[in-house]
């Protein structure tokens, strides 16, 4: 019997659709929302959960600011609000929800189509940016699987948030050129001066941005090779990949950082370096930690701002440069090695059974590349943020200001500069010149 090649193509278009459907059937939380058309031309999907925002048309006009993209492109507005909001909240969400169908009509062109998912008293339990985010992330895998568009973006956008002209154009090419490429982190900028905020909001986003930088900086100087910003409003993933993954999580904070380091490890993540995200520096209650939080609370303390000590990210390095040299080192060799670590990174590493894992992988790996990535894979950015926090409890480990910490991490990385009378904003700004050249560890 005979089979032909048409017969072949509908056969395994079958197995693909019913591939795409798995992820939703297995991880989707709802049935579809939007049940308009989809443009088979639709290649990115915006998504922004929002909540108790009384400028949320801020965001879209961004957006719609943008220069247009050669694909069509739908921005998704998750409003939502849980069972325990207060009434405030719940006005402010339906007067939102008015304001968005109109602004959906009247303000959606021939590339950009704006729709709103309303969600009205979500279970406290579940309610947070994480379920939100999943549900408006889940959406648009519906909208890019019923045109059967696996490499279509999923963007990740937030209510609060600004970015460049170039934003979405940078973003299509980014993934049309790199067709491997499962994800990736956009590059981000606090506004740290301005008429929009006071002062001392600008002050305070600059003592948090300095952390956010050099946390990120201090982790790349330890050589560990896949240490990428995770923001929440500032992150892309492809379609399929996100399916792969098993989707965004529910949480009610961090769901960004637990996300997106699913794909760091990945030889073809990559950083979007040519744009910028713009997130508001404002004080915020919406989540338990974050930006907002710690806005707010640099601005409650007349302390100098503090972040992790440099000497837990140097012990670390220490660590990490003989990881190539485990590979076919004995039971003794790691030991003798292990018995000259400084003692947090000892505790640490006992606690965590490194030994056995580098035995595994030993056996289990056959190039000193493969050894390698797969160390990196199990001693990942949580791993690392974990080993931080436990250095906090030993003496001489202690949290220091940042901009301490930030003189001295950059006068590492570039001895012949001297930055002792460097000021903290000068000292970001070395920091974002850094971050603009991409993932150098």
């Amino acid at each position: 019997m005979q089979i032909s090649f048409s017969s072949i193509h509908a056969i395994l278009k079958d197995l693909n659709k019913k591939k795409r459907m798995g992820y939703l059937a297995k991880h989707g939380l709802h049935s579809r929302f939007i049940r308009t058309a989809v443009d088979p031309a639709l290649g990115l999907v915006v998504v922004i959960p929002a909540m108790n925002e009384d400028q949320i048309l801020n965001p879209l006009g961004a957006l719609l600011d943008c220069n247009p993209t050669g694909c069509k492109v739908e921005v998704i507005v998750v409003l939502n609000h849980s069972k325990t909001a207060s009434d405030d909240v719940k006005v402010l969400n339906h007067m939102g929800a008015r304001i968005l169908k109109q602004w959906n009509r009247n303000e959606s062109n021939d590339w950009l189509t704006f729709h709103t998912i309303f969600l009205e008293d979500v279970p406290a339990k579940i309610a947070g940016v994480g379920y939100a985010r999943k549900v408006g992330m889940d959406e648009a895998v519906w909208r890019f699987n019923k045109i059967g568009n696996d490499d279509g973006v999923i963007v990740c956008f937030d209510a609060d948030t600004y970015c460049d002209p170039d934003y979405l154009v940078e973003i299509e090419l980014l993934f049309l050129d790199n067709p491997k490429c499962p994800a990736a982190s956009i590059y981000y900028e606090h506004p740290v001066k301005g008429e929009v905020h006071e002062d001392f909001i600008y002050s305070a986003i600059i003592d948090y941005e300095l952390h956010l930088r050099y946390y990120l900086n201090a982790k790349r100087f330890t050589g560990h090779p896949h240490i990428y910003e995770t923001i929440g409003s500032a992150m892309a993933v492809r379609n399929s990949a996100y399916q792969k993954e098993g989707g965004m999580n529910k949480r009610k904070a961090g769901e960004d950082f637990y996300f997106l380091n699913k794909f760091t490890s990945d030889p073809n993540f990559m950083e979007l370096n040519d744009t910028r995200v713009i997130p508001s520096p404002r004080v915020s209650d919406r989540v338990p930690f974050g930006t907002g939080k710690a806005v707010g609370e640099i601005i409650g303390s007349t302390e100098s701002y503090e972040t992790y000590h440099l000497q837990s990210f140097l012990d670390l390095k220490l660590f990490f440069d003989h990881v190539i040299d485990f590979k076919d080192a004995n039971e003794e060799t790691l030991l003798s090695l292990y018995d000259n670590y400084p003692e947090p990174l000892k505790i640490f590493l006992k606690e965590n059974k490194w030994l056995i894992e580098v035995k595994r992988l030993q056996k289990n790996t056959v190039s000193y590349i493969n050894f390698s990535h797969q160390f990196f894979k199990w001693f990942n950015a949580f791993r690392i943020m974990k080993y931080v926090h436990e250095c906090r409890k030993h003496e001489g480990y202690a949290d220091g200001p940042v901009e301490v910490f930030s003189r001295q991490l950059l006068s590492m990385m570039n001895p012949k500069k001297d930055f002792s009378k460097v000021e903290k904003l000068d000292l970001l700004y070395e920091f974002r010149a850094l971050d603009r050249l991409g993932n150098y560890g």
